[in-house]
């Protein structure tokens, strides 16, 4: 068995439910359609964006967000028509309503009771965590210039040079561009490009093997992930989530010809590297992984090809080709970033793993609304990291980790490495993992959910009752 991810269909389906579990085999009926994705989604965000350009302007602040819904509800579905219609059936359509519903009223609930009651007053401002704020006036920074030097002046020298994610900041700055300077609207462009991260998946879940059942769960587990359910939470988590998970899609794609991939390759780095510099080797070696797994039988043998590149490739990169490398680790050289030994690195594994811990801080620490979400996206990732272990086990010796998967680990190691281990760093990844859950047998997946979340429950009271409350024994924030 070769491992051509899209050629090589390894699992049957019997008893699939909503999240149910998925029995190795051999698919029955006529493949998906699949890699068809890419140019339905860029006409589907353009048609986005050019109703926020039409119609947003200068109103005032509910006409601009219901402008805001309004363009992304059109950009959706076009989207549905075009690719989901077909190929996931009405399926897709009820998830995707929902989903964006469900993220909209909870982000625009939060915000109007917790972070500014009194929005409609003053709706331009913004007072809430100083790095929310500096999104937020990074973002507004850009929209004041692109109006008073045109859209086509760039970005000032110092935003560059000043900024960490500049280029992705930017992009972000034409929500305000197009519909004003309302942070409300976040929870919108914020829910928007979950459901684009979720529609993405659920096609590399088809490239991976999936059936169409298999794909409408990948969609719905990514669009419902709790990570930024908080929709109206000023980051740049969601679009860079988005933004890593279409440079791998890029990458599979062209994975079967090396011309069109090395043409599309620096499309996908930058991507990653727009989210955090790091991903941009992450994307890298993720594409080579890629190319060779389409050759070569055994993904042992791929990985220590990949294993022997990493080492050539430190060589290389920081020598002739420094830039490269100065890129994606140029602001951590030199700085106490990664200074931890190997002793530690099982207890940041377990940190990374455990997420804010423990749970019972919120009733301690300011802002803590925006924990919540993170303690069930942890719950969602050690759910999805068990489901994972299950399938490896299952599968032994066959050839079986798929880019996806590849670069999902790579994520979650990127994230425990660095000095302060937060979610969204170690979180980030977590869906990619999903392309090979939604085939994985064994204990369904809701019931994986439901038990793990008793052991966090369970582990909070123990740790209560251990009397280790503020012995510094727990996850990070």
């Amino acid at each position: 068995m070769t491992n051509s991810f899209s050629n090589n269909p390894q699992f049957d389906h019997h008893r699939l439910s909503a999240l149910g579990s998925i029995r190795p085999g051999i698919q029955e009926g006529p493949r998906l359609k699949q890699g068809r994705l890419l140019a339905p989604l860029l006409l589907s965000h353009s048609v986005v964006l050019c109703v926020m350009w039409l119609f947003g302007g200068d109103g005032t602040p509910i006409e601009s967000f219901f402008v805001t819904v309004f363009a992304s509800v059109i950009g959706i579905g076009v989207l549905y028509h075009i690719d989901l219609r077909d190929r996931l059936l009405a399926g897709a359509g009820i998830i995707l309503v929902t989903a964006f519903v469900a993220r909209i009223a909870v982000g625009i609930s939060h915000f109007l009771l917790v972070i500014d009651p009194d929005y409609f007053l003053h709706p331009t401002e913004f007072n809430y965590l100083w790095d929310y704020e500096w999104l937020h006036e990074s973002m507004r920074y850009l929209s004041i210039h692109w109006r008073e030097e045109s859209f086509l002046a760039g970005l000032p020298e110092n935003f560059r040079t000043e900024n960490k994610n500049a280029y992705l900041i930017a992009y972000m700055a034409l929500l305000y561009h197009f519909t004003g300077t309302y942070p409300i609207n976040m929870a919108v462009w914020n829910t928007l490009h979950t459901l684009y991260s979720a529609v993405i998946v659920s096609d590399l879940a088809v490239m991976c093997g999936a059936t169409r059942k298999q794909a409408v769960l990948a969609l719905g587990l990514v669009a419902f992930e709790p990570f930024g359910f908080i929709s109206t939470i000023m980051w740049r988590d969601s679009f860079g989530q988005t933004a890593v998970v279409l440079g791998l899609y890029l990458v599979m794609i062209y994975r079967n010809n090396i011309w069109s991939l090395v043409i599309v390759l620096p499309i996908a780095a930058f991507l990653g590297y727009c989210h955090r510099t790091p991903y941009l080797i992450a994307m890298l070696l993720t594409s080579a992984f890629c190319y060779f797994s389409n050759r070569y039988k055994s993904s042992a043998f791929v990985l220590l090809k990949i294993s022997a590149g990493i080492v050539l490739a430190y060589v290389v990169l920081s020598g002739p080709f420094n830039s490269i490398f100065s890129a994606a680790f140029g602001r951590y050289l030199g700085r106490n970033y990664t200074t931890f030994s190997l002793v530690d690195l099982p207890i940041r594994f377990i940190r990374g793993v455990m997420g804010p811990w423990p749970w019972y801080q919120v009733f301690d620490v300011a802002h803590p609304e925006y924990m919540v979400p993170d303690f069930f996206q942890h719950v969602f990732n050690v759910a999805i990291y068990c489901s994972i272990a299950m399938y490896l086990w299952d599968a032994g010796k066959r050839s079986v980790i798929s880019p996806p998967l590849f670069l999902g680990v790579l994520l979650f190691l990127a994230g425990i490495q660095a000095s302060a281990i937060h979610s969204p760093y170690v979180s980030v990844g977590t869906v990619l993992l999903v392309p090979t859950v939604c085939q994985v047998r064994g204990v369904p997946l809701q019931q994986l959910i439901i038990g793990v979340l008793v052991i966090f429950l369970l582990g909070n009271a123990a740790y209560w009752m251990l009397g280790l409350t503020n012995s510094g024994i727990g996850g990070f924030g």
